[in-house]
């Protein structure tokens, strides 16, 4: 970790009244917790887009009157982008879960550095 890393973190710990090496290891171990919080993302994300993905496909059978004429393609496309959106918000959920399971210490930094910036 490097010096100015260290100075945030001493910083921070000050204003908590904890030291340094305490608030590494619970940012470490939140990192588990938000890696949790991602899965069940992904989780609701998949079961939305599987609706909707479902939604679009009736929505297929519906734009089309009995005698096989279109009547138009909004349903169709309106569901199929909102597949599509919820799909792209669950990849990058299974990122982050992704990285809090396989470094946390990473997750730690990157909270640390955060708090740095906001200031």
């Amino acid at each position: 970790m490097n010096p100015e890393t260290l100075q945030v973190l001493r910083e921070l710990a000050d204003k908590l009244g904890t030291t340094a090496e305490h608030l590494w290891a619970v940012l470490v171990r939140q990192a588990y917790y938000q890696g949790w919080y991602s899965l069940a993302e992904v989780v609701m994300f998949a079961m939305f887009a599987v609706v909707a993905g479902y939604r679009s496909q009736r929505a297929y059978r519906w734009v089309h009157d009995e005698d096989g004429d279109e009547i138009g393609w909004l349903p169709v496309v309106t569901f199929g982008l909102a597949a599509a959106i919820m799909l792209g918000c669950m990849m990058c959920s299974i990122q982050q879960a992704i990285t809090c399971f396989g470094n946390p210490e990473y997750y730690a930094l990157h909270e640390i550095l955060s708090a740095g910036a906001k200031k």
